[in-house]
């Protein structure tokens, strides 16, 4: 964003508040002088137009027009106003303002027209009731109106969702509609969907669904038509089949191999089990050789059950030659890799690598090994064996060649210490009685990929609440029953889904406060890494104020320790505003140059973010630093006044924006390795990040919006990040620029800049109106939604109150629970007062700085938290709500007229 952007910021409510102010000040202009005496004119309506037309793109937003009102004659000292639309082209929720005797009404069209032109009519009526049974002045006036929906680019679903078992196939066909001037298209980012086919067949796009393994999987790709592109959005579940998922299995798992100089040893079979969604389809093999050492000495024949080996020592000399078979199943599986050795001529025989794999199931026998000793040729002698690594003892360290074995066992205590996801090599070395024989070694290779749970999402949850749980770690797809490995420390879990390798979720209602260690246990019996999750008791606050000064960027709520914290921007510094019992009191810590700030994943740490490039880690209980890191080429700092907490994903990683020219990038910041990562590559992905980025973030981590640039036109896409498809993709959705976004917990809804409120899938739910309400007019502000996305917060000012005049701040709360078929516009429920402006109003004067308070709400939903450049504010939400007047009332209302009180 450019160094002018935070003050367009500031005065978006300025420019929300003028367009509200244009209609009043019309109307004003329009009011006459009445007249007097029994001979006045009878009261009449008159319209400034009978017919309207509205033309739009399918797809777009809904245009508006105005209709003005102007009444005449003597005016009843009652008098309602109402409109009724017949037809479906106009949204029933028309906006009227009154002022003197004009009255103006916007209509607008309404929401999810297909292409077409839709007529009818819209009946102003005057009446002397407030029902609107006995009409006046003239009254009803019809306006005809023509809507002229014109065709786009459009899919047909525009999202696809497929659910299969495993080794099973779907299909899905998607229509597609082309502008009016374009008759082809083509495809987009296809490659990057390997679990999916595509192919054009004539106006439809054919997608085939391939076996693959386990897990959800997302993604999309465009459509492009002449200058028009949309993405389509696919989601692919596959379920494990009866009897659990299994990977592709070759067993030997190694061999070890010996022949004589210039002869063809004796053939060896391996068993190859495909995979269980590979169809019964054998994989590939071929063979690897070490660079620099003969090859083609192996002989692979492929069969139905199988492989064939036949080593060939007719060009080898005397000595020890290891390969590798390489086994390439069809994807997603993986490689299995089977380790060789030859042993040619007299000597020790030397015996192949082994792997030691360690997954969830495996057994505490895998631990144990031994590979026999023998000589090529020769008599037979005394042998001895030594271990490289203190967790690979020797069971068995001596004998005679050809009769025994070295015997080895993984100590346990000493494989709970090794990293988890990384290989560990032992080797073992035989050497003979005799010092004819050259002594030789092989490696025992443990992989360790042990099930671990590493981030939960959210970390903290409210007791006496159902919550879903995203818990982020590794290693699950080799569960054979997640269920039954699951350990909830002593919580009552009511469903457990696995998602992917990486994710499950979690259905639990936790009955009491306190914290629960959440593992993946495994058949080795090893200790797993463990989360922890905190459960708090549902609390609302009173409401209080606590005097703050400073402009404020970012405002973070952390329920475990009953603390808010703010941003401090012309204080430099971290605020506390922590709740000890009986009142909120403030504290701080001082960061020099602060940017923002945000929870670690685990919220036992602050991630605060400064100018010109460093990181800093704080402890949530005592502020201290604990850690620093510098970012090579800085944090952008054009952002200084626009901020919304460090957005931290459930993956373990915060996105930070890095740049110092204006070009910028964003890279992550990794928790459980402290170090700074960059984006996952994706080449087909086009980005502006001029000015920008900036994100917000969903509380359980699961869903990231980004916005790309504050200063490129036209503006780039808004992106989105999913935890089930972890790469940035556009959203779909006519979404570019927006200042804010607060979501639902789980991402299922989104509230963009306090003004409308979309799905997870960015369609639109509703907009939020403050039109006609009492006491204004009124300006809005900015939002929150609640924790469950059912509700909108959206914080108003009065228009007298930016000028310095009268009314107090008031939170308006709107039904986001569904969208509605006919109107664009929100049900308003009721509103909550505030007693305190957060912060000063006349924004761009030399006595109040060009940023506006902040918002958020606690995770149970009953506190909404508020922090400008002069306080801090604590409100409660009440059980009962306020009313906001008649006009608020009947938008509530599915159908009929809307009717106002014009007098």
């Amino acid at each position: 964003m450019s160094e002018t952007t935070g003050w367009q910021h500031a005065t978006l409510a300025w420019l929300r508040r003028g367009a509200q102010a244009l209609l009043v000040t019309l109307a004003v202009a329009g009011c006459g002088g009445g007249g007097g005496g029994d001979s006045s004119p009878p009261f009449t309506v008159t319209l400034n137009r009978s017919t309207v037309e509205l033309t739009m793109l399918y797809g777009t937003a809904p245009p508006t027009i105005q209709v003005i009102a102007t009444g005449s004659g003597t005016l009843p000292s009652t008098l309602y106003v109402a409109a009724h639309v017949e037809g479906v082209g106009i949204d029933p929720a028309i906006v009227g303002v009154f002022a003197g005797t004009q009255g103006t009404f916007t209509l607008q069209a309404a929401p999810g027209l297909e292409p077409g032109t839709y007529t009818g009519r819209v009946l102003l009526l005057a009446c002397s009731d407030s029902a609107c049974a006995t009409r006046i002045g003239g009254t009803p006036l019809p306006v005809s109106y023509r809507v002229v929906v014109q065709p786009t680019l459009r899919a047909t679903p525009a999202a696809v969702s497929k659910s299969v078992v495993g080794g099973g196939t779907a299909q899905q066909r998607v229509r597609v509609g082309l502008p009016a001037d374009v008759s082809s298209f083509s495809l987009s980012g296809t490659d990057a969907l390997a679990w999916v086919r595509t192919r054009i067949d004539g106006s439809d796009i054919v997608l085939d669904f391939l076996p693959w393994r386990s897990g959800t999987y997302g993604g999309s790709f465009d459509i492009v038509a002449g200058g028009n592109r949309i993405p389509v959005v696919l989601s692919y579940a596959v379920l494990p089949p009866a009897g659990g998922e299994r990977d592709l299995g070759v067993e030997p798992a190694a061999l070890s191999l010996s022949s004589t100089e210039g002869a063809l040893g004796a053939a060896r079979a391996l068993t190859v089990t495909p995979a269980s969604w590979a169809g019964g389809v054998q994989p590939a093999v071929s063979v690897r050789y070490p660079e620099g050492q003969p090859n083609g000495w192996l002989q692979v024949t492929a069969g139905s059950g199988g492989v064939s080996v036949v080593p060939d020592a007719r060009a080898l000399g005397q000595g020890a030659y290891t390969a590798t078979l390489v086994f390439t199943p069809d994807a997603p599986a993986g490689t299995v890799l089977v380790p060789v050795a030859l042993s040619v001529g007299p000597g020790l025989v030397r015996p192949a690598d082994v792997p030691v794999r360690l997954f969830a199931e495996t057994a505490p026998t895998a631990l144990e090994g031994r590979a026999a000793v023998q000589v090529a040729q020769g008599p037979d002698v005394a042998w001895t064996a030594s271990s490289s690594q203190p967790w690979l003892r020797l069971t068995t360290a001596s004998g005679t060649t050809g009769s025994s074995s070295v015997a080895w066992v993984v100590d346990s205590t000493g494989l709970a210490a090794l990293a988890n996801f990384e290989d560990h090599v032992a080797t073992i070395t035989l050497r003979a009685a005799s010092a004819v024989y050259t002594p030789v070694s092989f490696d025992v290779r443990v992989e360790k990929r042990l099930p671990e749970v590493r981030v939960l999402g959210p970390a903290t949850v409210v007791s006496g609440r159902p919550t879903t749980l995203t818990v982020r770690g590794r290693g699950f797809l080799a569960v054979a029953d997640p269920a039954a490995r699951f350990t909830a420390g002593g919580l009552a879990v009511s469903g457990l889904t696995r998602v992917s390798d990486t994710e499950l979720q979690l259905q639990l209602n936790p009955t009491a406060a306190g914290s629960a260690g959440l593992r993946v246990d495994n058949a080795l019996g090893l200790p797993p890494a463990t989360a922890t999750l905190t459960v708090v008791p549902p609390r609302r606050y009173a409401y209080a104020n606590v005097a703050s000064g400073g402009a404020k960027r970012a405002l973070v709520v952390d329920a475990a320790r009953q603390a808010v914290y703010a941003v401090n921007v012309e204080g430099e510094s971290l605020v506390r505003y922590r709740y000890d019992g009986s009142r909120w009191v403030a504290d701080s810590a001082g960061v020099p140059s602060i940017l923002d700030a945000g929870l670690s994943p685990d919220g036992e740490h602050l991630i605060v973010t400064a100018t010109p490039g460093r990181i800093r880690l704080l402890e949530a209980a005592t502020l201290t630093t604990v850690f620093t890191l510098d970012v090579p080429g800085g944090l952008a700092r054009d952002l200084t006044y626009v901020g919304y907490g460090v957005s931290t994903t459930n993956d373990g990683m915060s996105w930070l924006p890095t740049g110092s020219t204006g070009f910028n990038e964003l890279i992550r910041f990794d928790h459980a390795t402290r170090t700074l990562l960059p984006r996952p590559l994706q080449p087909e992905l086009l980005t502006t990040f001029y000015g920008g980025p900036w994100s917000m973030v969903s509380r359980d981590g699961g869903t990231l919006a980004v916005v790309q640039s504050g200063s490129v036109t036209p503006s780039p896409p808004a992106l989105v990040w999913r935890s089930r498809d972890p790469l940035l993709r556009t959203t779909g959705a006519d979404l570019s620029f927006f200042y804010e976004a607060s979501w639902a917990d789980d991402g299922s809804r989104v509230l963009i800049d306090g003004l409308e409120v979309r799905d997870g899938n960015f369609g639109l739910v509703g907009r939020t109106r403050l039109d006609g309400l009492s006491g204004g007019p009124w300006v809005s502000m900015l939002g929150v939604l609640s924790p469950d996305g059912r509700r909108a917060y959206v914080l108003g000012y009065t228009d007298a109150s930016l000028s310095g005049g009268g009314g107090l701040p008031r939170v308006f709360v709107f039904d986001s629970s569904t969208a509605s078929a006919t109107s664009t516009a929100l049900p308003l429920l009721g509103h909550i007062d505030l007693a305190h402006f957060p912060g000063c109003r006349s924004f761009g004067t030399s006595d109040c700085p060009t940023v506006r308070p902040r918002m958020a709400i606690s995770p149970d939903g009953q506190t909404l938290f508020f922090a400008g450049n002069e306080r801090f504010i604590v409100l409660p939400v009440p059980d009962a709500l306020g009313s906001s007047g008649a006009a608020a009332a009947a938008r509530a209302r599915p159908a009929g007229p809307t009717v106002w009180r014009w007098r």
